[in-house]
């Protein structure tokens, strides 16, 4: 079994809203024993590469799948820079590699995210 959590949190409101939505999740999947995977990962519409929301998947024991490889999820408009909003977070015994940001395909406003999940 897989846990698995896909999110879009709140896009209107602050990062302390999201930040709580986050945290509600966190406390969900501490329901589960440390050795079962789990996976939390969509758009958090925020960046969880620091700050609040950083600090809380690293007390969880989430690894960022695209640590280092990073690239605007959301594409550059007229309006504003593109930003890096969406997420793969993995929990031991599952090890991330390989993840990419796909800058291409039209389904949605964001790019898609992939990894690949091994077992140790």
């Amino acid at each position: 079994m897989i846990v698995t959590y896909n999110l879009h949190l709140e896009s209107r409101g602050d990062d302390r809203l999201r930040c709580a939505q986050l945290d509600e999740v966190l406390r969900d999947a501490q329901r589960y024993k440390p050795s079962e995977p789990a996976l939390v990962c969509g758009d958090f519409n925020l960046d969880a590469s620091n700050g609040a929301a950083a600090d809380a998947l690293n007390r969880a024991d989430f690894e960022d799948a695209l640590a280092n490889r990073h690239a605007p999820t959301k594409p550059h408009s007229f309006f504003e820079r593109g930003k890096i909003i969406d997420w793969i977070f993995a929990r031991k015994p599952m090890r991330p590699s390989g993840a990419q940001v796909h800058h291409s395909g039209s389904a949605s406003d964001h790019y898609p995210l992939s990894a690949d999940l091994a077992f140790a």
